[in-house]
């Protein structure tokens, strides 16, 4: 499902630039060329390591996991474990050895990408276990090792991708996994579809967008943000080898973001660093400053944007080009929302969980209203169950949801997943009212 249309966008463009590395800049190389990988290229890369894992007779859903930062390698291990119909398993690079233990154990994992960064956790994490290990990256590390740099040399040899059933599990993503209880959310391919799907059906996303992917690709939100939409839409996606507030501010601006995905923290900084040096100025340009986004306020609710124009440097910060901030993960100070509206940015909240996919509602652009979570994703419902009053008078539940996007269950946790699925609805365990 999800290759059958990534193969459609490179037959498409595949000379289109698909990923991005940003190198950090050092002393002998103060301005590094930035790594770039055509559709085709991407293919190539993904259908290779596709190859290498089919050689292996690794096949039929078996899990094999990944535990390494974002990069262009990162995606094509991915893709190509995806082509030899066999389940990713991202996995937290934050873990500690005993953890990933668990969570390989618990899945079944059969095979494990991992970076030299966290080479030796994953050695430790995995001693005494059948689980092959493969360097996704710093193959110098370990040389003995299989890597992507000798999959990638040997190519494809004739690998026929296994095209997947949309009942077939594309990736388990763990909820707890720093917990004695950790949950694999499995999510099928028919799941992702119904994200993308989804989400293309609010935001105008095309193929001249570029993503910046600063969120782990272990979570949910990230791995449809920035990388499951883009690869099916054929737009460019942005990974930073180094993850600061200076390289990632120099790639909103160098490499043409248009579509920021991130957590609320993020804007945080953006908005405290605007007031700080407002009131580092005298008095009048604090006054000037109050009246511009007083009147940007006024404009934007009748469809004008005077905020690109008024505060300039704000956008020139996050780059000129940007379309649409959108924040998810927790909630979103409306403050900060509604000042960063003031200023002219596209700011859009969105709400979900691992288990539906990643996001499940989102404000649309047309009718974004700051506070809200907005409305379902197109095909989906969200209702409130046994809603009760609160101190202002609005009508609190839980959340549920029903659709497309609600996972399949929880790996080998039948107990759980009957939990949380009741009569086709997910129960999120969160509160929420409808206004």
């Amino acid at each position: 499902m999800f290759y059958a249309r990534f193969l459609q966008t490179v037959q498409r463009w595949p000379d289109g630039v698909a990923l991005e590395m940003q190198h950090a800049p050092t002393a002998a190389d103060p301005h590094p060329a930035v790594e770039s990988y055509t559709y085709a290229e991407l293919r190539t890369m993904a259908e290779a390591v596709g190859a290498w894992i089919a050689s292996g007779k690794i096949s039929g859903g078996a899990r094999c996991a990944i535990l390494a930062a974002n990069s262009p390698r990162w995606t094509a291990a991915y893709i190509g474990i995806v082509a030899s119909g066999n389940t990713a398993v991202p996995l937290d690079t934050a873990y500690k050895p005993e953890q990933l233990r668990k969570l390989l154990l618990d899945c079944g994992a059969v095979l494990l990408f991992v970076d030299d960064r966290n080479l030796d956790a994953a050695r430790k994490a995995i001693e005494g276990l059948s689980i092959d290990l493969a360097m996704i990256l710093g193959s110098g590390a370990a040389p003995e090792l299989p890597n992507l740099d000798a999959m990638f040399a040997a190519g494809e040899q004739g690998f026929a991708p296994i095209i997947a059933a949309p009942e077939d599990t594309i990736c388990i993503l763990y909820t707890s996994g720093t917990t004695s209880d950790p949950k694999g959310v499995m999510l099928m391919h028919s799941n992702l579809v119904a994200e993308m799907e989804s989400a293309l059906a609010v935001i105008d996303l095309t193929r001249a967008d570029a993503l910046l992917g600063v969120l782990p690709l272990f979570h949910a939100l990230a791995q449809m943000a920035n990388l499951l939409i883009p690869l099916a839409i054929g737009a460019r996606v942005v990974y930073l080898e180094s993850l600061n507030t200076s390289e990632l501010l120099r790639a909103l601006h160098e490499r043409k973001i248009t579509v920021f995905c991130c957590v609320p923290q993020f804007f945080y900084l953006i908005h405290e660093r605007v007031q700080k040096q407002i009131n580092e100025k005298g008095k009048l340009t604090q006054a000037v400053f109050r009246m511009m986004m007083s009147t940007s306020r006024m404009a934007r609710r009748v469809g004008l944007n005077p905020g690109k124009i008024f505060f300039r440097k704000v956008h020139e910060l996050l780059g000129i080009q940007m379309r649409y901030l959108i924040t998810g993960g927790s909630r979103f100070d409306v403050t900060v929302g509604r000042d960063l509206h003031a200023m002219g940015f596209n700011i859009l909240q969105a709400y979900g969980l691992t288990e539906t996919s990643g996001g499940a509602c989102v404000t649309p652009p047309h009718d974004n209203l700051i506070g809200s979570i907005g409305q379902p994703f197109p095909g989906n419902q969200i209702e409130i169950h046994d809603p009760q009053p609160d101190a202002d008078g609005h009508l609190v539940g839980e959340l549920i949801i029903r659709g497309g996007i609600v996972m399949k269950g929880y790996y080998n946790r039948p107990d759980a997943t009957a939990e949380v699925l009741r009569d086709g609805w997910f129960y999120s365990g969160d509160l929420g009212y409808k206004d």
